[in-house]
């Protein structure tokens, strides 16, 4: 066991260095959208314009637009309206984009490590949100009632600071969405200092690994000793009884 301790060090060590598999957490918040929402720097994106929209256009510091498709993968134009002045929409937060179609994907541009927006609806009922990540991860629909006064806060953020936030999947029905907020940037993923430690320490083991099996390698056997006969040597007294004797 205690030979096998460097092997097993090493390998524990280079597994826990490894960076992990982005993935995406989906949480409901109330009222305002989160800012910083776990750690990422949100960027409030103005609302729609016009009578009707199939994408949000990201202005700067934020880059490309995210398109708003049905479950097909077609361009859908939703409508843009005053909610909260239509008596259905909880909060004031100006126009939101509207429909009837009961299923709607956000497609993000690259980079987008985080999304929030809230989600409201003019005949009650219950509404569920997903998401895939830019590897193809997909997350577990969270489920939440919404209805005339009751618009709920939903936000999408990946749990890796290399990971991104690729669809967003919403279900209601008679609903719209608004008051969105975006977080875009590059991968500065940095290993936490535990991380450096036991890849250190994997390193370490290993080398004394390999340094052992050398020395075991080219160490040369000692020699066993053997017993030589001496043919001038006089023969020993049997301590039987001569024959002659009896």
């Amino acid at each position: 066991m205690l030979k096998s301790t460097p092997r097993i060090l090493g390998i524990l060590a280079l597994v826990l260095s490894a960076p992990a598999f982005a993935s995406l957490i989906v949480q409901k918040h109330d009222g305002a959208n989160p800012n910083p929402l776990h750690g990422y720097l949100m960027v409030p994106v103005a609302p729609p314009t016009g009578s009707t929209a199939d994408r949000i256009a990201l202005s700067d510091p934020l880059v490309g637009s995210i398109l708003i498709q049905t479950d097909g993968g077609a361009s859908l134009p939703m409508a843009v309206v005053d909610a909260y002045d239509a008596g259905w929409w909880q909060f004031d937060h100006g126009n939101v984009y509207a429909t009837q179609v009961p299923w709607i994907e956000l497609l993000m541009p690259h980079d987008v490590r985080a999304i929030s927006f809230h989600v409201g609806a003019s005949m009650a009922g219950r509404a569920w949100v997903e998401a895939v990540s830019g590897t193809g991860e997909r997350t577990a629909r969270t489920y939440f009632p919404v209805g005339p006064g009751q618009t709920q806060g939903v936000s999408v953020h990946s749990a890796d600071a290399c990971g991104s936030v690729s669809r967003v999947i919403i279900e209601p029905w008679m609903w719209g969405f608004g008051n969105v907020a975006v977080e875009q940037g590059g991968c500065t993923q940095v290993p936490e200092p535990g991380t450096l430690v036991l890849l250190a320490g994997g390193l370490l083991a290993l080398g004394l690994l390999r340094a052992r099996r050398s020395d075991a390698r080219y160490t040369a056997p000692k020699p066993e000793a053997q017993s030589v006969s001496n043919p001038y040597a006089a023969p020993r007294a049997s301590s039987q009884p001569s024959v002659l004797n009896r």
